[in-house]
């Protein structure tokens, strides 16, 4: 798959520990969709960097409730 494939149809999982998560501009700019696993026992805050992507975020954390994005995400909130 070449990076532009990649970027636009990656699936990267990344496992949320039972905190906050700062994305990083390369797990972002290198995949279309992340899909956030873990066991969570409250409400977490998931930070994406600011930029003029679309992203999927799949989340398919259990437990507590779903995250929400902040200011500089461009999520307003997903679902547990």
């Amino acid at each position: 798959m070449n990076i532009l494939d990649r970027s636009g149809n990656a699936d990267a999982t990344i496992a949320m520990s039972d905190a906050n998560l700062t994305l990083t501009a390369t797990q972002v700019r290198q995949n279309g969709l992340l899909t956030l696993t873990g066991t969570l026992t409250a409400a977490r805050v998931l930070t994406i960097p600011a930029g003029k992507r679309q992203l999927i975020v799949r989340n398919l954390t259990t437990g507590g409730r779903g995250g929400l994005g902040n200011s500089d995400s461009p999520i307003g909130g997903f679902p547990a």
